[in-house]
């Protein structure tokens, strides 16, 4: 028999109420068997409905599948379009944006309709969410979400993007989530990553003793190309930079991921500007041990009288005896670098 008559029969009772429906467990598998049984006409009625509420749905469990199956029962009809053509589910989620992608049921929503419909039918979503990048990014679940919109992103959307985060770089970078979202298109774009190491590293003492942008940091020496990985190189071994890295709790790590990246031609640079600042620096055990083992891969061959040297007194000059690592580890320098030290260095880097 045609369902159609007992779904007009229901409509007047379940629309009036179809967020509080929707949102409950039992009720919402109710609601789902209606959509997949209604006529285009009856869809219709439901998702005028459901987009009213989008953000309350969208952000229950029950509420999310309810519109993830809205989402496969309109996807590319032109039926559930508004008069620019936009479609009904993407104009909502545009318009609630902020509430639907900072919410774990709300990403599984708006992914559904992602790859669900064509490109130009989401416009609307990413035109969202990059005028809400900050504010998207730096949130605990948001970044996650930036993320994946970036993955499914087609070429021009991401450039788009790209440039948006550019432009706000100093505030994601330094942030606890926003830094995730730099990393994760550092790490698969070449070009990205080195226009955002080439403005990193104007600032780099600075950021490379953030806790946060530090990893970003980091990042651009393990994805960069070897001229990237050359000039954060150059600009970290001036020596009033190294000398403030080699003894924070974090520009340490950006030394090590230094040693661990940079091209061979570069190790022995490494080696004559890092050991003699080893011995004061409560992580010098840790950067020497990485130094030495990028020395002792093939394709490096040490100097003659580095391995005369070496020979004649096989415990390095420079290197921490293991039983002093526990007294070094409780100095002061195994503590993050204020600010307020590093002025003096930002005015010579103008310069």
């Amino acid at each position: 028999t045609d369902p159609s008559e007992t779904i007009d029969q229901l409509l007047p009772i379940i629309c009036p109420r179809f967020d509080t429906l929707a949102t409950n467990h039992h009720a919402s598998r109710v609601l789902i068997g209606v959509i997949n049984l209604s006529s285009k006409q009856q869809v219709h009625t439901i998702l005028t409905h459901a987009c009213r509420d989008v953000s309350i749905l969208a952000d229950s469990n029950s509420g999310s599948e309810v519109l993830v199956s809205l989402a496969n029962a309109t996807k590319g009809d032109a039926a559930f379009r508004n008069e620019e053509g936009t479609p009904l589910m993407v104009e909502a989620i545009a318009s609630n944006m902020s509430a639907i992608a900072t919410s774990v049921n709300g990403r599984k929503v708006l992914l559904s309709v992602l790859q669900k419909l064509p490109p130009d039918d989401v416009a609307t979503i990413y035109e969202a969410a990059c005028a809400a990048m900050v504010a998207l990014s730096t949130d605990q679940c948001g970044c996650i979400t930036m993320q994946r919109l970036y993955d499914n992103a087609a070429p021009v959307t991401t450039a788009r993007m790209q440039t948006q985060m550019l432009q706000n770089l100093d505030q994601l970078v330094t942030d606890p989530y926003g830094n995730y979202v730099v990393q994760h298109v550092v790490k698969d774009d070449e070009g990205f990553c080195t226009e955002v190491a080439g403005r990193i590293k104007a600032r780099l003492l600075e950021f490379a003793v953030n806790k946060f942008s530090s990893n970003v940091i980091e990042k651009c020496m393990q994805a960069g190309t070897d001229r990237v990985k050359v000039e954060l190189l150059e600009e970290i071994l001036r020596e009033e930079v190294l000398t403030f890295l080699m003894v924070d709790a974090y520009g340490n790590y950006v030394v090590q991921s230094l040693v661990t990246n940079a091209p061979v031609a570069a190790l022995d640079q490494l080696r004559a500007a890092i050991l003699p600042l080893v011995g004061s620096s409560p992580y010098g055990y840790r950067i020497e041990t990485k130094l030495q083992k990028r020395l002792k891969k093939p394709g490096h061959s040490a100097p003659k009288k580095a391995q005369q040297s070496h020979q004649q007194a096989p415990a390095a000059e420079h290197r921490l005896p293991l039983q002093n690592l526990t007294q070094v580890q409780s100095t002061p320098f195994a503590k993050p670098i204020p600010r307020s030290a590093l002025p003096e260095y930002r005015l010579q880097s103008a310069e």
